[in-house]
């Protein structure tokens, strides 16, 4: 009898079809790997694996991610949207293998504008321009390119980098353009008279013209100079806002200015209080001071600022210098308590002195080098009566040290000497006021960084100090540690002569008899106003004057 054996037929198929182990996927190809989408688009992307001799595996999950989904989100199953301007990195994911896509993102240009669509420049001087490219939303654009044209190159010509330049009085317009897109803003060049000059100590300087229009040059790292979105510039700018000025006054960073009206305005470096607006931030602009109070005058120290009223003084910024039990800082002014009646007042590298009505001084902050002249080194929140009971008509407060003026124009000083600084003849640090040498009659004085000027009645300027960077604008023969100097008043060469003088960290502006500007000593930020970054150990003249 024969036997069969039946096979299903579904087995002997199956034997046919050889042993295919499972392929990890080795790599993931997008397609296209790289694009440009213009915001708002959409882009479909395609991603395959394979395995590892870069054969397809077709089915696998795919897994869709974005580096920067700000820019470009993509959904789960590899549409990316343009979302914003800028880069973004699409990756697709299997298993262990990743593939990926560069998506630019370019966000077309509807618009040029410029912050400040009016502006001076100098006769001779310069004026960075600041115009920005801005889509359909009016948000800015940055890194696109701006070509300049002036229409007007007598008048003003204007950098590839968009810097004007004046040449002769009169208005041009200058053309911003960007990707077809254009801006305009109206230039004017101008010549001006500086009736008053301040020289700070973070290496900027300003002035007033006779029409209380208040320009700025030097340093403009956190915005001192005023003039809005601009950088720092080594030749005057207009401060921003149009606002007119009776008074101006640098500090650290910063600088202040008051109106006829007797109303406030700070701008520059916001940092421990010091513009006094209610907030810690800095201002590219003038800001009002907080409060509403009407000064008579406002003096900017390193970090804080000072200012007498009506009904009293008030201090803001940082909170050793202030008079008052303020903390780390003020945001805002707040009332000096041991005021006894105070009439003028300055202030300095975490410090402040004051005079009454009879003249006597009185200081408070920082005296770690005597300088408060109260006799000690202590440091005291309300203000103490300087030694000695001299009665002053002026006073003027440097960095680490102090001076004051008496009715017969003898100068005493205090505090801190290393340099020099005291004009006694010595480097001995003094707690109380010090005669400066060499019994001259002063009508003015100014104390800065760590060295003094003083002028007389006929315009005759005289520097002690420190002097490594000509700041004394003249030239000196003793050396006090490592940098030349002067312990006795050194008259300036040149012959000018002054009416007023402003002393800052390391340089020193000045009025001089027939109203022209003059600046000396260092000038690394620009400064002096003169155009260059050299420093000058003689008075150059600021540029753009009549």
């Amino acid at each position: 009898m024969n036997r069969w054996l039946l096979v299903p037929t579904f087995l002997l198929v199956a034997c046919d079809e050889p042993f295919r182990p499972y392929q990890p996927t080795a790599a993931v190809r997008v397609t296209p790997d790289s694009a440009t989408m213009l915001w708002g688009a959409r882009l479909q992307l395609r991603a395959t694996g394979t395995d590892s001799v870069g054969n397809p595996l077709p089915g696998r999950p795919i897994t869709w991610a974005s580096a920067n989904p700000a820019v470009a989100n993509v959904s789960r199953n590899g549409e990316v949207a343009a979302l914003a301007g800028g880069f973004a990195i699409i990756t697709a994911t299997s298993g262990q293998a990743t593939g990926a896509a560069a998506i630019r993102v370019h966000v077309p240009v509807a618009s040029v504008t410029f912050g400040y669509p009016s502006q001076t420049v100098l006769l001779g001087a310069t004026l960075p321009l600041v115009a920005t490219p801005r889509d359909s939303l009016g948000r800015p654009l940055l890194g696109r390119a701006i070509a300049w044209v002036s229409s007007d190159t007598t008048l003003v010509t204007v950098s590839a980098a968009g810097v004007a330049a004046g040449h002769a009085p009169g208005t041009a317009t200058i053309t911003a353009t960007s990707e077809g897109r254009a801006g305009d803003a109206t230039v004017r060049v101008d010549v001006v008279t500086f009736v008053a000059i301040v020289a700070a100590e973070s290496d900027h300087t300003c002035a007033l013209t006779d029409q209380g229009r208040a320009f700025c040059w030097g340093s403009d790292i956190l915005g001192q100079l005023g003039n809005g979105p601009a950088t720092g510039s080594a030749t005057p700018v207009e401060v921003a806002g149009g606002t007119g000025f009776a008074s101006l006054t640098g500090g650290g960073w910063f600088t202040c200015g008051v109106t006829s009206a007797g109303v406030a305005h700070c701008w520059g470096s916001g940092a421990r209080g010091r513009l006094g607006g209610g907030s810690l931030e800095s201002r590219p602009a003038p800001h009002l001071v907080a409060g509403g109070l009407v000064f008579l005058s406002v003096r900017a120290g390193w970090a804080h600022a000072c200012g007498i009223t009506d009904d009293g003084t008030y201090c803001w910024g940082s909170g050793v210098a202030l008079g008052s039990d303020a903390g780390k800082y003020a945001l805002s002014p707040m009332p000096v308590p041991g005021d006894i009646g105070f009439l003028t007042l300055d202030t300095g590298g975490d410090f402040s002195c004051a005079l009454t009505g009879a003249g006597a001084a009185w200081c408070w902050g920082v005296n770690f080098a005597g300088q408060l002249g109260d006799g000690s080194t202590t440091t005291t929140t309300p203000p103490v009566p300087v030694s000695g009971g001299l009665g002053f008509t002026a006073l003027s407060v440097g960095s680490r040290h102090a001076c004051g003026l008496t009715s017969a124009g003898a100068a005493w000083c205090w505090g801190d000497n290393s340099a020099g600084e005291l004009g006694d003849g010595s480097r001995l640090s003094a707690r109380g006021p010090e005669p400066v040498a060499g019994g001259i009659a002063f009508t003015g004085l100014s104390a800065g960084g760590d060295f003094t000027c003083g002028w007389t009645a006929d315009g005759t300027a005289y520097c002690w100090g420190a002097n490594a960077l000509g700041q004394l604008g003249a030239a000196s023969a003793e050396i006090c540690g490592p940098q030349s100097c002067s312990t006795t008043p050194l008259p300036m060469s040149g012959g000018l002569r002054f009416r007023t003088v402003g002393v800052g960290g390391t340089h020193a502006c000045g009025i001089a008899l027939d109203g022209v500007a003059y600046c000396w000593g260092a000038n690394q930020s620009g400064q002096l106003g003169d155009g260059t970054t050299d420093a000058r150990p003689d008075p150059v003249r600021v540029i753009g004057q009549r």
